[in-house]
């Protein structure tokens, strides 16, 4: 049996606005934190990526969103640099969930 995907949660219309956002300013965020890492700033990427996988029902979003959080407050630094390096396979996650259906 599949797993539910991205589209029973979510219509058409927010999935679009939500993959926009990830990849828009959510993107750029990210790719400033190749250079440096403030912690204040990731701690805040960290909160909205929660916020955006709380409101579109999409757990892996919110799940990483806590992940990462997690590193930030535990000040575990090589930690949250390798939960940083996955932000675009959530990219793909999302993609991909948003083609099955």
């Amino acid at each position: 049996m599949n797993g539910p995907t991205v589209r029973n949660f979510i219509n058409d219309n927010d999935y679009e606005a939500l993959l926009k956002r990830l990849e828009g300013d959510m993107n750029e965020q990210w790719k400033l934190f190749g250079t440096k890492q403030p912690l204040k700033e990731i701690k805040s990427f960290a909160k909205d990526l929660i916020g955006l996988g709380r409101n579109s029902h999409i757990s892996f979003i919110s799940e990483y969103g806590e992940q990462l959080l997690s590193t930030i407050e535990n000040f575990d630094i090589e930690e949250m640099r390798l939960k940083l390096d996955f932000f675009p396979d959530l990219l793909k996650q999302l993609k991909k969930f948003g083609h099955e259906s």
